[in-house]
C-alpha cells in the first residue's frame, strides 16, 4: 500500500495537526487528524461520522480505516512523518528576515517590505490596512477570472495557511516596531509645543 500524508501542525487541546491522505494514488482521505494521548504518544484520528447504538446512545464511527494492524501502522507512520516535516518547514519559516520596510501612506496600503528565506530574497510584500485590520499580500499580478472579471493572482506564496501566517506575523512584528520611533518623535514634539 503506498501512502501519502500531509498534515498541518495545529496544536489545540489534544490535537497536534490536521490533514488528509492519499492512498495508492488513487484515494484521498480528509479530515485525518493527529493526536496526543495522556502518555504523550501520538496517534491517528481518522474521519468519523456521528451516530446512535443499540441502546440509542450517541457514538462515533470511523468512516475510513485500516483494516489491519499492518495498515494502519503504514497510515501511522505516514501521518508522522508528514508532522515532523512541517514541524521542520516550521523551523526555516521561523528564520525569515525582513528588512527595508517602506512606510507608504496610499489609499489602504501602509508599507512594503522585504523577506529573506534562507539564501531566497522576495520584494514587494505589501503591508495593507483591511477592515480588520493590517494585513499581509504577497506580490501579485493582474489577470482576469473564468468570468472576465479583475483578478489578483500571488506570484510567490507560503505553502499553506500556517506558513502564510508566520510570514504575516514577522512583516508586522517589524513594521510596528520601525513606527515605533516615529510615534515617539511626534509625542515628543506635541509634548514640547505644551
Amino acid at each position: 500500500m503506498k501512502v501519502e500524508a500531509k498534515i498541518i501542525p495545529y496544536e489545540k487541546d489534544a490535537m497536534m495537526g490536521f490533514g488528509s491522505l492519499t492512498i495508492n494514488d488513487c484515494i484521498i482521505i480528509d479530515n485525518i487528524r493527529l493526536m496526543q494521548g495522556k502518555n504523550e504518544k501520538l496517534f491517528i484520528s481518522m474521519p468519523q461520522y456521528k451516530t446512535t447504538d443499540k441502546e440509542g446512545k450517541e457514538i462515533w464511527r470511523d468512516i475510513a480505516y485500516g483494516h489491519t494492524d499492518e495498515a494502519r501502522k503504514e497510515i501511522e507512520a505516514a501521518v508522522v512523518e508528514a508532522y515532523k516535516e512541517e514541524l521542520t518547514k516550521q523551523l526555516h519559516m521561523q528564520d525569515i528576515e525582513v528588512s527595508n520596510i517602506t512606510p507608504v501612506n496610499k489609499d489602504s496600503l501602509k508599507g512594503l517590505a522585504t523577506i529573506k528565506i534562507d539564501e531566497i530574497t522576495v520584494k514587494n510584500i505589501r503591508i495593507v490596512q483591511g477592515e480588520k485590520g493590517l494585513f499581509v499580500s504577497m506580490p501579485q499580478y493582474k489577470t482576469t477570472d473564468k468570468e472576465g472579471r479583475e483578478a489578483w493572482k500571488d506570484i510567490i506564496y507560503p505553502t499553506n495557511k500556517w506558513q502564510r501566517n508566520i510570514v504575516k506575523d514577522k512583516v508586522l512584528e517589524e513594521y510596528v516596531k520601525m513606527l515605533s520611533p516615529e510615534k515617539e518623535k511626534s509625542n515628543n514634539k506635541i509634548k514640547r509645543g505644551r
